[in-house]
C-alpha cells in the first residue's frame, strides 16, 4: 500500500517538478545570458548597484510578516481536507489586502532610503551620486509593483498550479530580458532604464498573476470579504516562519552588505557576480521547495509517518542528483565558467577563487533546503529560527576577523562557515525529534556517498588537464565531468533511479 502511495505521489508530481525547473532554469539563463551583456552596456560599478538593490529589496521583503508561505500551507490542507472554502476565500482576501498595503509601505521605505545609500554607503566612482540616487528611486516603484505577485504565487503553489506559475514566469522573464536590452541599446545605458522596465513589466505580471490565481480557486461563487480575525487564527505559523525568513535573508545579504561597505564598488562587482553564479544551485533547490512544501503540508495534515519518510528520502536524493555533481564543477572550473559566462579574463582571474568558497557554502545550505521545508510543513519553527539567530551573531564579527587577511574572499569564508553550522544543527534536529531512524539513510545515502562521488569524479577530469581558454574546449571539459559526475552520483540513488524508471514508464504501470 505505500509503495503504491508513493508511486501515485511521484506520478502527480512529476509534471509539477519539471514545470517548475524549466521556469527557473529558463530564467536563469535569461538573467546568466544578460550579464555580459549588462556589463557590456553599464559597466562593473553600475552592476554593482543592481546587486546592492537586490540585498535592499530583500530584505525591505522581510515585511511581508510571512504571508505568503502562509498562504501556500492553508490552501494544501484545505485540499487534503476537504476543508471549508469560504473560509479559504476570506483569508486569501484578507491577506491580499494586507499586501498590496504592505507593497505602498517597501516602497515607501526603500525610496526614503536611497538618498542614504547612495550617498553614504556605496562607494562609486565613475557614476555621480546624483545617478545613484535617481536609479534607486525608481528601483523604489519597482519594489512596490512586483511585492504583491509573492503572494499570488504562494497561492498558486498551494492549489497545485506550478504549470501555470510557471507558464507566467518564462514569460514574464524571457519579455523583461528582451525589452531590457532593447531599452539599454536604443534609449539609454543606464540602471535606471533597467529599473523603469522592472516597473512596467513588473506591473503587468503581478495583474495577470492575480488574475490567474483567482480563477483557479475552487468554489468561485464565493466572495471572499476581509476577516481580520483569520490572520489571528495563523499567527503563530505566520510568526514563526516570518522570524525564519528575516534571520534567513538577513544571513543570505549580510556577506553583500559587508563587502559592499569594505570593497570599492568596482570590487564588490566582481564579488556580486561571483556570487550570482555560485547561486545558481538555488534555482534546483526552489524548484524542489515549490512542490515539496505543498506536499509535505498534505502528508503533515493526514498524520502518515511512513509516507513522510518516503518522500522525504526523495526530495533529499533529488537535491543531491541536481546539486551536487553540478557543484562540483563549478568548484573545479571557476575560472572557466567565469571566462565562458563574462567573456572577461579579469573578471574571472578576480573571482575564481570566490566563486569556489561561495558554491561550497552554496552545497551546505542547499542539502539543509529538504529537513527545512518538512519542519515548515509541520509548523516546526523553533529549530531554525534559534540557529539563523545564533548565526547572526556571528556573520558580522567573522567577516571583520577575516578581512584584513582574506579582503574579498572573507565574505565568501563566512557563508561558508555559516552554513556548515545550519546543516549539522537542523539536521541533528530534526532526526532527533521526528525522523530519528532515518538519519543514518541521509548520511550515508541521500547526502554522503552523492558528495563523495560528485567531487572524485570531477577532480579526476579536472586536476590532469591545464588551464583551458578555449571556448570549445571549456565547454566539452565541463560536459564531460558533469556526466560522468551525475552518472556516479545516480549510481548511488536508489530512491532517484525508482523515480526515473517510474517517470519514464506508463502511469498505469505504477497501479
Amino acid at each position: 500500500m505505500l509503495r503504491t502511495a508513493i508511486a501515485r505521489l511521484v506520478a502527480g508530481a512529476r509534471g509539477r517538478v519539471l514545470a517548475d525547473a524549466s521556469a527557473r532554469v529558463w530564467n536563469a539563463i535569461l538573467s546568466f545570458a544578460l550579464l555580459p551583456i549588462y556589463l557590456w552596456f553599464i559597466g562593473a560599478e553600475s552592476f554593482g548597484i543592481i546587486s546592492m538593490f537586490a540585498s535592499v529589496q530583500a530584505i525591505i521583503a522581510l515585511f511581508d510578516c510571512s504571508l505568503a508561505p502562509s498562504l501556500t500551507r492553508e490552501l494544501s490542507r484545505a485540499r487534503a481536507t476537504n476543508e471549508d472554502w469560504r473560509r479559504m476565500h476570506d483569508l486569501t482576501r484578507t491577506m491580499e489586502g494586507v499586501y498590496w498595503g504592505l507593497a505602498v509601505l517597501a516602497g515607501t521605505v526603500f525610496s526614503l532610503l536611497a538618498p542614504l545609500i547612495a550617498g553614504r554607503w556605496l562607494n562609486p566612482e565613475k557614476l555621480s551620486v546624483a545617478e545613484v540616487r535617481s536609479a534607486l528611486l525608481v528601483g523604489a516603484i519597482a519594489l512596490a509593483v512586483q511585492w504583491p505577485s509573492t503572494l499570488y504565487a504562494g497561492g498558486l503553489v498551494g492549489l497545485v498550479r506550478q504549470k501555470t506559475l510557471a507558464a507566467v514566469g518564462m514569460i514574464g522573464g524571457t519579455l523583461r530580458a528582451a525589452v531590457s536590452i532593447f531599452c539599454l541599446w536604443a534609449i539609454s545605458p543606464t540602471v535606471e532604464a533597467i529599473f523603469w522596465v522592472a516597473v512596467v513589466l513588473g506591473l503587468a505580471q503581478t495583474l495577470i498573476m492575480r488574475r490567474l490565481f483567482w480563477l483557479s480557486m475552487p468554489h468561485q461563487e464565493m466572495r471572499g470579504t476581509f476577516q481580520g480575525q483569520l490572520l489571528v487564527d495563523i499567527w503563530r505559523f505566520a510568526l514563526g516562519v516570518s522570524a525564519i525568513t528575516i534571520t534567513s535573508v538577513v544571513l543570505l545579504q549580510a556577506d553583500k552588505l559587508a563587502m559592499s561597505r569594505l570593497l570599492r564598488l568596482d570590487e564588490f562587482g566582481y564579488y556580486a557576480i561571483a556570487s550570482a553564479l555560485a547561486n545558481g544551485l538555488f534555482i534546483i533547490t526552489g524548484s524542489i521547495f515549490s512542490v515539496s512544501f505543498p506536499k509535505f503540508s498534505e502528508l503533515a495534515a493526514t498524520n502518515d509517518p511512513r509516507k513522510v519518510a518516503a518522500f522525504y528520502h526523495l526530495a533529499c536524493q533529488g537535491v543531491s542528483m541536481a546539486v551536487l555533481p553540478l557543484a562540483a564543477v563549478v568548484a573545479f572550473f571557476p575560472r572557466e565558467l567565469l571566462l565562458l559566462w563574462t567573456r572577461d579574463a579579469h573578471i574571472a582571474q578576480q573571482g575564481q577563487l570566490i566563486l569556489t568558497v561561495f558554491v561550497v557554502g552554496n552545497v551546505f545550505n542547499c542539502l539543509m533546503s529538504v529537513p527545512y521545508t518538512v519542519q515548515l510543513a509541520f509548523g516546526w519553527t523553533r529549530i531554525a529560527i534559534m540557529s539563523n539567530l545564533t548565526s547572526l551573531l556571528l556573520v558580522f564579527p567573522l567577516i571583520m576577523l577575516l578581512f584584513p587577511k582574506y579582503g574579498s574572499l572573507s565574505g565568501a569564508i563566512t557563508w561558508g562557515i555559516i552554513n556548515l553550522g545550519l546543516l549539522i544543527a537542523q539536521t541533528t534536529a530534526l532526526h532527533y525529534q521526528v525522523l530519528r531512524s532515518e538519519a543514518g539513510k541521509w548520511y550515508k545515502l541521500d547526502a554522503g556517498l552523492p558528495l563523495l562521488t560528485s567531487v572524485l569524479t570531477v577532480a579526476a577530469v579536472r586536476l590532469p588537464i591545464p588551464a583551458l581558454d578555449h571556448r570549445g574546449h571549456i565547454v566539452l571539459a565541463i560536459l564531460i565531468a558533469w556526466v560522468l559526475a551525475s552518472a556516479c552520483a545516480l549510481a548511488v540513488l536508489s530512491d532517484v533511479r525508482t523515480w526515473l524508471v517510474r517517470s519514464i514508464l506508463p502511469t498505469r504501470t505504477l497501479a
